[in-house]
């Protein structure tokens, strides 16, 4: 009996998943570092399910927001200029303020103060918008998905209160590669 061909696509995208975070996650120069984590935020896409509502019509894009700058942001934009996510085509906003998170699907949070990041989580809070960032302490403070510096690998923390609250339905497989964090409400 064979794997059907469903599931056959979410293991090789889970299999691609993990040469991310750990063959390809042994980043050998600081740019290299910024491919993995532009990579892996694509890569979570495929194992978090939004709600339909959420995503709107067949003809809407996927909408990843950048706030703030950094080094990982434009490598994301390149990542992904030329993918779909949830079936769909994307479109890269880069956000001057936390204003126009509400409007995105994934949110790329760089790195920012934390009365930045309490701004960017009172809007994100408890609505299905996946955010990720880089900064140490902001799993705990509310951000879906941390990555994190594991000796010379990425890895990352998720936030399973938050996430579940998102309404954002996080794979197994994906619970099962992260370190799980108890949320502490700020940094």
């Amino acid at each position: 009996m064979g794997v059907p061909a469903a599931r056959l696509g979410r293991v090789s995208c889970l299999a691609a998943l993990l040469v991310a975070a750990s063959v390809a996650g042994k980043p050998s120069t600081v740019a290299d570092e910024h491919r993995v984590k532009a990579e892996l935020v694509e890569r979570f896409c495929r194992f978090i399910d939004w709600p339909e509502r959420s995503l709107g019509g067949a003809e809407r894009p996927f909408v990843i927001g950048i706030l703030g700058t950094d080094e990982v942001g434009p490598v994301l934009e390149e990542v992904v200029r030329t993918r779909r996510i949830q079936g769909r085509p994307v479109e890269v906003r880069w956000l001057a303020t936390p204003a126009g998170v509400q409007d995105c699907h994934v949110v790329w949070i760089a790195r920012c103060s934390p009365d930045g990041l309490t701004a960017v989580l009172a809007r994100t809070r408890g609505r299905p918008i996946l955010t990720v960032a880089d900064t140490p302490g902001f799993a705990r403070a509310g951000v879906l998905i941390n990555l994190v510096r594991k000796g010379n690998r990425v890895g990352f923390e998720i936030n399973a209160a938050a996430a579940k609250a998102s309404g954002l339905v996080f794979s197994s497989n994906l619970l099962r590669l992260s370190t799980i964090v108890d949320a502490e409400g700020g940094l």
